[in-house]
């Protein structure tokens, strides 16, 4: 943990009150590890969000959260084998790169258990009374974590909800709440699937290109695609391309050659143009009104 990320994420003032609590309070009890730990971190990994800031896709989610339960806080939680970190919130102060210990959490307990957790009072809870959650700067009474759950059945976090009052969340909002996980979980999985399948096939992809023109750069590789979805490039790389014979002169222009052409098949691109992944798209869910409508 980076002591000086730290102080500079949650504030000299809010750090030195949030030690003081730390030395005057009781521990947080540790939770034995869920019985597929290994397998549940390899889960956790394989997402690619260790570490990486995903309000702009995730914060509606933790939005929503406050909305269901008028809750103060809300976040987004990942947890590796040792650490928790934060990858979204709503009002919640964090930094994506420093991670809690895990054994100071309470969503140690939340992902032991495909059920909500939730504390309604801290004051009335034993486990939990006591402890630096509920001193300043943090003052927390209430705690909701729903566990974030894949097909294969790994806990690979949760979307947290905290208060600084008692709350009593009534059956429905507890069913908004698990429904709101549910799609936040998938669209998690999703996320991580398109991006290593996108990592995969564009390895593949690199691979045959090297295959046709073995002393063949990035640059070249950027203007075959160029050349397959316009029908030109740049002249440095349509003289690259010429070079390795991938395209030859025609006329006043340039076409593929067979070798072009076979390489083009190869790397499945389409007949009449270099379809790619469109990065700038919005993210699936990121829309409020979207959001609500899957809920119910």
């Amino acid at each position: 943990m980076s002591l000086r990320r730290m102080i500079k994420t949650q504030g000299v003032h809010r750090f030195l009150k949030m030690g003081i609590a730390l030395a005057k309070s009781r521990k947080v009890p540790v939770a034995e590890p869920p019985a597929n730990e290994e397998k549940r971190a390899e889960k956790v990994a394989w997402t690619g969000l260790i570490g990486v800031d995903k309000s702009d896709q995730f914060e509606v989610y933790n939005d929503v959260v406050r909305l269901i339960l008028g809750c103060d806080e809300s976040a987004t939680n990942m947890l590796t084998e040792d650490s928790m970190y934060a990858i979204s919130g709503s009002n919640h102060i964090f930094d994506p790169e420093v991670g809690l210990p895990r054994q100071m959490s309470i969503c140690q307990h939340a992902i032991l258990t495909p059920t909500p957790t939730i504390i309604n009072d801290f004051s009335k809870d034993t486990r939990f009374a006591g402890t630096f959650f509920t001193k300043a700067p943090m003052n927390m009474q209430f705690y909701g974590g729903f566990p974030i759950i894949t097909s294969e059945g790994f806990a690979i976090g949760t979307l947290c909800a905290y208060h600084s009052q008692p709350l009593y969340p009534d059956a429905e909002q507890i069913r908004l709440m698990c429904n709101l996980a549910t799609t936040l979980g998938g669209h998690i999985v999703r996320m991580a699937e398109q991006a290593n399948f996108t990592a995969s096939r564009l390895s593949i992809i690199l691979g045959k290109f090297r295959a046709a023109a073995p002393e063949g750069t990035l640059e070249e590789f950027a203007g075959f695609l160029d050349f397959c979805a316009r029908g030109t490039a740049d002249k440095e790389a349509l003289d690259r391309l010429k070079a390795d014979a991938i395209i030859e002169a025609a006329g006043t222009g340039h076409q593929l050659t067979q070798s072009g052409r076979d390489l083009k098949e190869a790397i499945g691109l389409a007949p009449e143009t270099f379809k790619g992944l469109s990065v700038g798209s919005p993210a699936e869910g990121h829309s409020l009104d979207d959001l609500l409508g899957k809920l119910g």
